[in-house]
């Protein structure tokens, strides 16, 4: 069913990269980061994030592949602090692949594209100029405060539990 609902809108799944928590989508139609993240929530995901070269490299051999080169739209941004990047599934930010230069923050450039070299190059996430890597995570993390292992109650006695999920998960590595 996620898979029909990527394809039917206009998506090309990228079947080399995909492992159990995350499936990848190409949205082979020309847009803003803005507006392809926005995309891609619609749907349940995000841009992609990148956690290891060879997550890097497996995506861009199957963009290469099913021959979507050019400039690419991935998730990496620093919206929320200017020079603090992040993935916007709030994956761990371990890895990058800056080109030489970059990030150059040349005005407003929030968001991050993938050169054909699988390099990164950060871009103002109005420009309507590229097409876009989703991914839709299977294995979101969630973490409870207090740990209940920890939390004693009891009986008569409430406690609170606030639950964080991250979309982050396990890649390639």
């Amino acid at each position: 069913q996620i898979r029909s609902a990527f394809t039917g809108a206009g998506c090309v799944e990228l079947t080399a990269c995909q492992d159990a928590c995350s499936l990848y989508f190409i949205l082979p139609q020309q847009m803003s980061g803005s507006a392809a993240q926005s995309f891609a929530q619609n749907l349940g995901a995000n841009l992609t994030s990148i956690e290891s070269a060879a997550e890097n490299t497996c995506i861009l051999n199957n963009l290469n592949t099913l021959g979507y080169s050019g400039i690419i739209w991935i998730g990496y941004n620093d919206i929320n602090v200017e020079g603090s990047f992040s993935w916007f599934d709030q994956s761990p930010s371990a890895y990058t692949n800056w080109a030489g230069g970059e990030p150059n923050q040349s005005g407003d450039e929030d968001c991050v594209q993938i050169y054909p070299d699988g390099s990164w190059n950060d871009l103002n996430c109005n420009s309507n100029n590229s097409k876009s890597v989703l991914e839709v995570n299977l294995c979101p993390q969630t973490t409870i405060t207090p740990n209940p292992a920890s939390a004693r109650v009891c009986q008569g006695q409430s406690v609170t539990l606030t639950a964080n999920t991250i979309l982050g998960s396990t890649k390639l590595s």
